[in-house]
C-alpha cells in the first residue's frame, strides 16, 4: 500500500499507472488533513514546535533579537532531545488511529 497525502502534484499518471502495473494499493488522505493523519505531524513536530518556541523565548523575552547561529542550534539541540524520542513517535500513530505494519 502506497499512502499520499492527497494532494494533486503527488499523484501523477506515471505513479498510478506504476502502482496498478505493481500491484500496488493507492490510497489518498483528504487534502489539507495531514496535520491530523500523518503520525510525525501529529506526535512529534507539534511538539517539536512546543520545545522549540520555548527554548526561543528566553532569547525573545530578554530583547535578544538576533543570535548566533551556535545558540541557535544548542536550542533546536535542546528541543530536539525532548522530542524525538520513542513515546512521542509512538503517541503519533496512537494519535491518528493508525497502527504501524509489524508482520
Amino acid at each position: 500500500m502506497f499512502i499520499f497525502d492527497g494532494h494533486g502534484s503527488h499523484t501523477t499518471a506515471d505513479i498510478i499507472l506504476h502502482c496498478i502495473q505493481n500491484g500496488i494499493h493507492l490510497a489518498l488522505l483528504p487534502r489539507h488533513s495531514s496535520h491530523l493523519t500523518q503520525p510525525l505531524d501529529v506526535g512529534v513536530f507539534s511538539s517539536f514546535k512546543t520545545h522549540m518556541t520555548y527554548e526561543l523565548d528566553r532569547f525573545f523575552r530578554n530583547g535578544i533579537l538576533r543570535m548566533d547561529k551556535a545558540e541557535w542550534l544548542q536550542a533546536f539541540i535542546n528541543a530536539r532531545s525532548l522530542t524525538f524520542t520513542r513515546k512521542n513517535v509512538l503517541s503519533g500513530w496512537v494519535g491518528t488511529g493508525l497502527r504501524p505494519f509489524n508482520p
